[in-house]
């Protein structure tokens, strides 16, 4: 179990009875907090560590247990694609197919066509290395509807929403090109921002950052995070 970190939350109760209560919770969360300390210093004596960690810092810890979230992160599916070994439907799909599957239940809502859009458009380009090219939407749809089907059978779903999800990405390719590449400085300004928020919880280590990939839709002021 995790240990209380000794504040007691807000409740309609007599004065004598909340001390009381609050006192117990104070109790329990001094006696968490020497067994956990306790734990840290045999295991510094194991690992001859030389600086023992502050006690405030052990504490902080004890108190904020409940919100510690441990995030092992994966390697960028485009870094596969643009070394032209793996296409998007190729990519191990399996673990991530189950989060992604809520895509195919709500799919007028999902921002799951512009990832793979993006995945697709990137495959083909690296493949064709030519952005003068005006076809690369004819190359990129069928590689998109690709990944998608290999995500329907990665999660062991019907087409259930199939063809909704597939209209969308022939729609987000058109947009790309129709743009050829170009950037708005908004959304430029945006994404900006956005990174250097992520940037400062990875190196403070304060607060959840975005678990892997990211997409925002400008036109429609949505964002969603997919966990590939």
């Amino acid at each position: 179990m995790l240990p209380l970190p000794g504040s007691l939350p807000d409740m309609k109760a007599q004065s004598a009875d909340y001390i009381h209560l609050q006192n117990i919770y104070k109790r329990k969360a001094k006696s968490d907090l020497a067994e956990i300390t306790t734990r840290v210093r045999q295991l510094e004596t194991t690992l001859n560590r030389t600086t023992p960690i502050d006690p405030k810092e052990i504490e902080a810890f004890a108190k904020n247990a409940a919100f510690v979230k441990l995030i092992r992160g994966r390697p960028l599916l485009t870094a596969q694609l643009a070394s032209g070994t793996l296409a998007p439907h190729e990519l191990n799909w399996h673990e991530s197919a189950s989060a992604l599957s809520i895509a195919f239940h709500m799919p007028e809502d999902s921002l799951l066509p512009i990832y793979l859009a993006f995945l697709a458009y990137d495959y083909k380009y690296f493949q064709i290395l030519d952005s003068r090219t005006k076809n690369l939407k004819a190359f990129s749809v069928p590689s998109a509807n690709m990944a998608l089907e290999a995500i329907t059978v990665a999660a062991g779903l019907e087409d259930m929403g199939r063809s909704v999800l597939q209209r969308k990405i022939e729609d987000v390719l058109k947009e790309f090109e129709r743009a050829e590449g170009a950037e708005l400085h908004n959304i430029a300004a945006l994404t900006g921002g956005m990174v250097a928020q992520e940037v400062i919880k990875v190196v403070t280590r304060q607060y959840v950052p975005v678990d892997n990939a990211c997409v925002f839709d400008g036109v429609g002021s949505k964002s969603a995070v997919f966990r590939m």
